[in-house]
């Protein structure tokens, strides 16, 4: 990663993507075309993953980890009725320090999979948005922390 701008908040330089300033901790969404709020197409992560990692991905539900520490992770959802995503004993552990050690749970409700907010501390963002609860759709990213976790549900 690369500084590419100052953090209106403390106006200290922050690193190319980030939503969090590392030096006061305020939350800067990052300059995207995600910003928009915009679905975003498999077609569109190109700019976030290469050809190699989202080639061959499974049918099915999964989560897969686009950006942060542990971009390349992919995780099953078919079968799970209830899954946690966090740090360290969850269903779902990311190593991101940033992710709160019970972030979210991913729920199966009547068909389709949701995103529900833990009172997180750096909060749930589906697609830029911060959520308390999302039903997901095929394409939807989640940010948490650092990380950025496109949904793919085929």
């Amino acid at each position: 990663m690369s500084i590419k701008r100052d953090c209106p908040q403390c106006g200290r330089p922050m690193l190319d993507g980030a939503i969090f300033c590392l030096d006061c901790g305020s939350r800067v969404l990052a300059d995207s075309p995600r910003d928009s709020g915009d679905r975003v197409s498999a077609g569109d992560i190109s700019a976030h993953s290469s050809d190699a990692e989202l080639a061959g991905l499974p049918d099915g539900a999964y989560l897969f980890v686009i950006e942060g520490l542990d971009r390349g992770r992919r995780y099953d959802l078919d079968g799970a009725t209830a899954l946690t995503l966090g740090r360290k004993e969850s269903d779902i552990s990311l190593t991101d320090p940033f992710v709160s050690r019970r972030h979210a749970e991913i729920e199966l409700k009547e068909g389709a999979y949701v995103v529900i907010d833990q009172n997180s501390a750096n909060c749930t963002l589906v697609n830029s948005r911060p959520v308390g609860r999302h039903t997901l759709e095929d394409g939807d990213l989640i940010e948490v922390g650092f990380s950025t976790i496109l949904f793919r549900q085929k």
